[in-house]
């Protein structure tokens, strides 16, 4: 999935669990970033391994530009925040370690996974990696999540 997608929908889904008001721009900023931010790793191993990358691509390989944390490493050392941090605010808790879990879980649903990285790096897939279907989730992520951003945002309190 893109940055985009993963934005505009993991941050909603945890706004709405984490009963979190349109007025309350903290969380909103927080839950946006929390989305995101995992996939600044890809700019290191792009940057790194770009003569690699001129030859084969990007489509179908960005796989293998990110680091363990996107992986379920990832998912521990986030849910070890989360708890550290739940201890003084549980709301901001869910709030920044949520979108990134369902970032990571969206990631393995629809994308091409090494869950176990650093230790195997056995590559995992449960869609098909054709490049209209991801083209497809991806557009209809953004606009189902846009709809329900806007609703979201207009309630009024």
């Amino acid at each position: 999935m893109t940055t985009v997608a993963h934005i505009v929908s993991a941050s909603y889904i945890t706004l709405k669990v984490a009963n979190v008001a349109p007025n309350e721009l903290d969380y909103i900023a927080t839950s946006l970033i929390s989305a995101g931010i995992l996939d600044l790793d890809h700019l290191f191993f792009l940057i790194r391994d770009r003569k690699i990358f001129k030859k084969v691509g990007f489509s179908g390989h960005l796989h293998k530009a990110r680091s363990p944390i996107h992986e379920l490493l990832g998912f521990l050392i986030i849910g070890v925040v989360m708890l550290a941090v739940s201890f003084f605010n549980p709301k901001l808790a869910l709030v920044l370690g949520l979108p990134a879990m369902i970032h990571l879980i969206e990631d393995l649903l629809v994308g091409i996974s090494l869950p176990f990285s650093p230790v195997d790096k056995t590559e995992i897939q449960l869609i098909p990696q054709k490049k209209t279907i991801k083209i497809f989730l991806d557009v209809t992520v953004i606009i189902i999540f846009a709809i329900l951003w806007i609703k979201y945002l207009n309630v009024v309190n």
